[in-house]
């Protein structure tokens, strides 16, 4: 999988959706952090955060590691 990265204005509202039954999650990684979620495995189950302080901010999937990562970087 690519890495992700988005850039926003302060305030974003991260979403994370997980589908296909197969489990992942939203964790923080670094000293800019963030609430990580808990690991989902149902369908349709979503994950979101608000960012409302300027910096960058690592992440990936606790379950499959830096296979599926990246990095909000919040303005």
């Amino acid at each position: 999988m690519k890495a992700l990265s988005i850039v926003a204005l302060a305030a974003l509202a991260a979403c994370g959706g997980y589908n296909g039954g197969i489990s992942h999650s939203i964790q923080s990684l670094g000293s800019t952090a963030f609430t990580s979620s808990p690991t989902k495995s149902a369908n349709g189950q979503t994950y979101a955060v608000t960012f409302t302080t300027p910096g960058t901010y690592q992440y990936d999937c606790a379950v499959h590691g830096t296979a599926m990562s990246g990095t909000v970087v919040v303005r």
